[in-house]
């Protein structure tokens, strides 16, 4: 692609400031920072899928958002430092010069997003250029890259030598010419997306366009780190990378991927990549059961992110086998049993850091969690006995806790109440629970978007999206605000942070290298916004059987589609005050639909009276079998 003018006003002089979404009005955003559908350059593409998992990436192009021309001399004499909007020549061509004698020039390039990948342009630069690539996810560059040699004159490609599997993460590119005697032509210049070419199945929108926009962010940010290679080996890996950014712990994290995986299942349908990934963090059959990571509580993680894999995949077969590596995960990492050494890691909020009491609690809570969903699934499996035995022990470990913490209430704090709440030892106290840790907004928003996914769940939990969707537009919104276009890895809406700055960080090893801005961890709502307010779940595992149980809150209307191992599964819902009518369709393979719809006094089902099921909590419950798509319609 030939280079061409950009308009785009550079993004630092977009956004200035503080950016709070503590106002009691949902946040909106003062610029369009990326054009609705198209975040990812690979959005609306269509691949054919292979009859089994292939271990191939894509490569876009990706045209520059902005780009900067910078003649650079003496950097500690202002009068040698120039920066100056590149001048185009008709065809779409740039001459490269410098302002003067012996200096260096750069060209400065905004690629619109954070992504996985690397750069490439088209020259014909004369013997004797030395031309280097720095790259960053941030306004400063992080790492520097050096190109071959170009022979005299003649027109080529050139790309960073990138030490890492030949791609980086980056957002921002640096390409700097030195020693140049002569001008030369700059025929094109191109981002390349590296991506595996996974289909969007799954798709959100509403009547709220910054809800789409974290939707459409957080879907991104989940394609980006599919199936990406580790190390210097070029092969892609049935893997959830986790990070784009190059760092010492450029690789999978169990507890990240749970969360990624979610969105994975919803909108991707990457089910055999899920497993393959999970097998790698542990082959079936391993003992003793190892601690991910040394971090204690992603081995629940790792637990907990199975058995979700169960409900959307209906995968029994591989179950037959995972069961006994889960009751062995329950049975080691016993709190009361076998306490475990390890980094107790859940959130970087200082609540959480380095607090063992607050620490022990959550993995208390995480535990008990893992003994309820562990007992469903044997249940399921058809191993009652051990069914009964994690319920006894969930039952028995959340007495034993509250029996030996009465004060709890004042006692514990947001990351132990949440875990606690949803392992239902809280059961009965979630409106203390709320009253303690949600109910003041502008507390309920940790360090970490990884964690506000779990809060997110406890609140639906509670059923309280209404609030939950209120934390999403604070916390992600302001996140958009901020300049985002990837989930963050730590993130508060009250930070004042320079445009395109990483954010800034207290706790992790400096080897680290920052935080990034590129963590999928932190995009849970790309699953949650389906689950909850689209309200598409598994009534069964693999969705032989469907609930439909949308959550209205403020919105006058959504639709969204989820993926499913039978097909794509869609509802579309609107809300009017007076009527609420809702439009389902699912694939033929589904035996039944549940269709849960808020009560009211008259209801029809293709325009056909209808009587509920049942009448419960303020909801009409419908069980539709053997059709593909209903409209419903509730009046008031």
């Amino acid at each position: 692609m030939k280079l061409r003018k950009r308009s785009i006003t550079l993004i630092l002089a977009i956004i200035a400031g503080t950016v709070s979404a503590m106002s009691q009005n949902a946040p909106a955003f003062r610029e369009q920072y990326w054009k609705a559908g198209e975040l990812d350059p690979a959005r609306n593409r269509q691949w054919t899928k292979p009859a089994v998992y292939e271990d191939r990436l894509e490569r876009i192009p990706v045209t520059p958002q902005y780009t900067l021309y910078i003649s650079e001399g003496d950097r500690s004499n202002s009068a040698d430092y120039f920066h100056v909007h590149p001048k185009y020549e008709s065809d779409g061509t740039l001459s490269i010069k410098p302002f003067r004698q012996h200096h260096a020039v750069i060209l400065f390039v905004d690629l619109g997003r954070a992504m996985p990948g690397t750069v490439e342009f088209e020259a014909n630069p004369p013997e004797g250029v030395v031309i280097s690539f720095e790259t960053g996810e941030a306004m400063h560059p992080k790492q520097k890259y050096t190109v071959d040699t170009p022979p005299d004159g003649t027109k080529k490609k050139f790309k960073p030598q990138i030490d890492h599997a030949g791609w980086a993460g980056m957002r921002y590119v640096w390409i700097r010419f030195e020693n140049i005697a002569t001008p030369f032509t700059l025929f094109s210049l191109n981002g390349i997306y590296q991506v595996r070419p996974s289909n969007y199945v799954g798709n959100f929108e509403c009547s709220d366009d910054m809800l789409n926009r974290i939707w459409e962010m957080c879907a991104y940010s989940v394609h980006a780190i599919i199936g990406q290679p580790a190390g210097k080996d070029p092969t892609p890996l049935p893997v959830l990378q986790t990070l784009c950014m190059d760092r010492v712990d450029r690789h999978p994290w169990s507890g990240d991927s749970r969360v990624i995986q979610k969105s994975v299942e919803y909108v991707f349908g990457e089910y055999e990549l899920i497993r393959k990934a999970n097998d790698r963090f542990l082959p079936l059959g391993t003992r003793p059961i190892p601690s991910m990571q040394n971090v204690v509580p992603y081995t629940l993680d790792l637990a907990l992110a199975e058995m979700d894999y169960l409900r959307v995949s209906g995968d029994s077969l591989h179950f037959v086998k995972r069961l006994e590596d889960i009751l062995a995960i329950a049975d080691e990492f016993d709190p009361y049993t076998n306490p475990k050494k390890g980094w107790y890691f859940f959130d970087w909020d200082r609540r959480i850091v380095n607090t063992p009491v607050q620490e022990q609690a959550a993995y208390i809570g995480k535990y008990i969690q893992v003994c309820r969903e562990a007992a469903a699934v044997a249940q399921f499996m058809g191993n009652s006995s051990a069914a009964e035995k994690l319920n006894a022990r969930a039952d028995d470990y959340s007495k034993k806790w509250k029996n030996e913490h009465p004060n709890w209430h004042g006692e514990y704090d947001i990351h132990a109440l949440t875990n606690l709440t949803l392992g239902k030892v809280l059961t009965g106290d979630e409106a203390r629970v709320y009253e303690k840790v949600y109910s003041d907004r502008s507390q309920r928003c940790t360090n970490t978007p990884y964690f506000g996914f779990y809060i997110l769940q406890t609140l639906a939990q509670m059923g309280r999206q209404d609030k939950a969707l209120e934390m999403i537009r604070d916390y992600w919104g302001t996140m958009i605000q901020a300049g985002a276009t990837s989930t963050w890895e730590e993130w508060h809406p009250t930070w004042q942070l320079p445009a395109g700055m990483l954010p800034p960080q207290y706790e992790p090893p400096k080897a680290w290298s920052g935080l990034s801005l590129i963590q999928p961890s932190g995009a849970g709502p790309a699953q949650w916004l389906l689950h909850e307010i689209i309200g598409i779940q598994p009534e069964s595992p693999g969705f032989k059987d469907v609930r439909i149980e949308p959550n209205v809150v403020d919105l006058q209307w959504a639709k969204g589609t989820a993926a499913s191992p039978l097909g794509a599964i869609s509802a579309e819902w609107k809300n009017d005050g007076r009527t609420f009518e809702l439009r389902f369709d699912v694939p033929e393979g589904c035996r039944s639909v549940t269709l849960v719809l808020p009560q009211g006094k008259k209801y029809l089902l293709d325009s056909k009276k209808a009587t509920p099921d049942k009448l419960l909590n303020g909801k009409a419950y419908f069980v539709i079998k053997h059709k593909s798509s209903c409209k419903a319609k509730v009046e008031n």
